[in-house]
């Protein structure tokens, strides 16, 4: 029996996609360096994405970040430096527990300011909530954004938060756009833009901001659901989103300092 190799690497590819208001009898494009433009195009559903296709021919998204100036920008890592003063990430996970729903928020974030010519990304830890009984019939990951939001300052100067998700892709141009609020009455601030990125993959600083979410979810579930930890005291709700939540104060520690290089 032969043994298996290595198994290879999908080849990755960077696209720009655009749409325009309606139907167009002509497509004028304009390429300056890395931007491209395409006239009358819509800038909202502008984007540059990170794929590779899959063996069924459909692409498998693994970043994908929308236009802030109707121009999508062909390297990934230099637009969103260029776009973005601060970076990061929010994942929930949830399980059944006994007879409740727990879910668990965990959200990173880099401390410091990105500047022009950054080459290294510190990635921190920033809270991590305890929820229960999210609210039946709403995806549990728009109350992790929700919470998000509450740590989020407006950088000031025009400057743009970029937050880092991995839930409802197809709808993130239309938040951004805050054309559709992503949750009841809630709109995205805005000095806070939406940006993709699988947990699966580590191609980007935006993979790794959103893995980091991910695992440190999985872990305090896990150790929940075996009984190395103890639901704490949650506070009452105030809102219909959930029954009761608090804030776990784990140690706080840099997980990566060199996350833009992986």
């Amino acid at each position: 029996m032969a043994k298996k190799g290595p198994k290879e690497k999908q080849s990755r590819e960077t696209w720009a996609y655009f749409r325009t208001a309606g139907p167009v009898t002509q497509i004028t494009c304009h390429v300056q360096g890395d931007s491209v433009t395409i006239d009358d195009a819509d800038p909202h559903q502008t984007r540059t994405e990170i794929s590779y296709e899959r063996a069924s021919g459909k692409p498998k998204r693994i970043s994908t970040m929308t236009s802030r100036d109707g121009a999508a920008g062909l390297d990934f890592q230099a637009y969103l430096m260029d776009n973005y003063r601060y970076l990061c990430g929010v994942d929930t996970n949830y399980l059944d527990l006994g007879d409740k729903r727990i879910a668990v928020t965990a959200i990173y974030h880099c401390p410091t300011s990105i500047q022009s010519g950054t080459k290294e990304i510190p990635i921190e830890l920033l809270a991590l909530y305890v929820v229960l009984e999210p609210q039946s019939g709403v995806n549990p990951e728009l109350i992790g954004w929700h919470l998000a939001l509450k740590h989020l300052k407006d950088p000031g100067d025009g400057g743009v938060v970029g937050m880092v998700v991995d839930s409802e892709a197809g709808r993130i141009p239309e938040f951004n756009s805050r054309t559709e609020s992503f949750l009841e009455d809630c709109y995205l601030p805005p000095y806070v833009d939406l940006i993709y990125a699988s947990a699966d993959k580590k191609d980007c600083v935006t993979n790794h901001f959103i893995r980091y979410c991910d695992q440190a979810a999985a872990m305090m579930l896990a150790a929940l659901r075996s009984g190395k930890a103890t639901l704490p005291e949650l506070s009452p709700s105030d809102t219909k989103l959930y029954q009761g939540i608090v804030r776990v104060r784990p140690k706080n520690r840099v997980m990566d300092s060199g996350a833009t290089q992986p």
